[in-house]
């Protein structure tokens, strides 16, 4: 009867420990940057109204400081982002992807203090179209009480960022949607 209750008590044990998933979601192979390859967007405010569309091309490669950064020009303006994509991450201005993507974990190697970073997958429908087991990445800056930045980006494999959101305290929410693209 003894060796029963052990058992039993190692079995309820083992089924009521949560297995964390480390499951990969995105490799860099999967992000494409290929020059020449475009993605247009559609912005919308919180209540769904949209006020602009851009598109982003990769126009060419350049270098500063001795590294290799990608010119993505927003097509129709004057706005230009230098992005820096390497063999193990993608550099944005205001955040970096480092690869490999895992579910359940931080996607960035240097995150800030305070700050929380979420990986996992949505399926996400923009328009007509559903994206399935889009990668889904959060990043959430509580500054202080009623302060905060909340910024989501949705990602699909071979074709790139189908979605992002920023939720800013003072400032307004906008919402960027993939309504076309082209992947050199």
């Amino acid at each position: 009867m003894k060796n029963f209750i052990v058992l039993s008590l190692i079995f309820l044990f083992l089924t009521a420990c949560k297995k964390t998933d480390h499951q990969l979601l995105l490799d860099r192979a999967d992000f494409p940057v290929a020059v020449g390859s475009w993605w247009a967007y559609q912005l919308t405010d919180q209540d769904g109204v949209v006020f602009d569309t851009v598109t982003f091309k990769i126009v060419d490669v350049i270098n500063r400081n001795n590294q290799l950064y990608q010119r993505w020009i927003a097509i129709g303006g004057n706005d230009t982002l230098l992005v820096l994509p390497t063999d193990t991450s993608v550099n944005f201005y205001t955040y970096t992807i480092d690869f490999p993507v895992i579910n359940n974990s931080t996607w960035t190697k240097n995150p800030e203090q305070g700050v929380s970073y979420t990986a996992s997958t949505q399926n996400v429908t923009i328009g007509n179209k559903t994206y399935n087991n889009a990668t889904f990445l959060n990043r959430y800056s509580p500054y202080s009480p009623g302060i905060y930045y909340n910024e989501s980006i949705w990602i699909v494999k071979n074709i790139g960022i189908i979605k992002h959101t920023a939720n800013n305290y003072n400032q307004p929410y906008y919402n960027e949607q993939l309504i076309d693209y082209h992947i050199n």
